[in-house]
């Protein structure tokens, strides 16, 4: 298939998130047009290179609003009022176990991709 502007718009959109439909109508096809381009092997690749690049700048964007995030909540730990020193503490608490599960997540993926190598060798 060649890319046009259509292929392209319907890419963008798509890629942020908007649903199905709403793209073809945007973009002026039909929904079975999408769905076609959906099965296209070079449409397919742009759109998820498109969404792995629209993802990594929300990964940045929510890294940075997390750091802002936690300096209120560190701030909060300095608060009087023992509600607020205990809900932040809370949600610090929690924001770790999490942290520290995905972590774990990640080490086990790399532990299973490096035994799938070795067998692949």
């Amino acid at each position: 298939m060649k890319i046009r502007t259509r292929h392209r718009q319907a890419i963008e959109l798509l890629a942020s998130g908007m649903r199905l439909e709403e793209c073809a109508q945007a973009v002026g096809v039909s929904r079975r047009a999408i769905y076609n381009w959906l099965e296209d092997r070079e449409f397919s690749e742009l759109l998820r290179r498109r969404e792995s690049e629209e993802i990594e700048r929300l990964n940045t964007r929510s890294i940075m609003a997390g750091d802002k995030a936690l300096s209120v909540l560190l701030r909060g730990l300095e608060s009087r009022s023992e509600a607020i020193r205990i809900r932040s503490a809370s949600i610090i608490k929690s924001g770790m176990a999490k942290a520290i599960e995905v972590h774990d997540l990640y080490d086990r993926i790399d532990k299973i991709e490096d035994k799938v190598n070795r067998l692949h060798r």
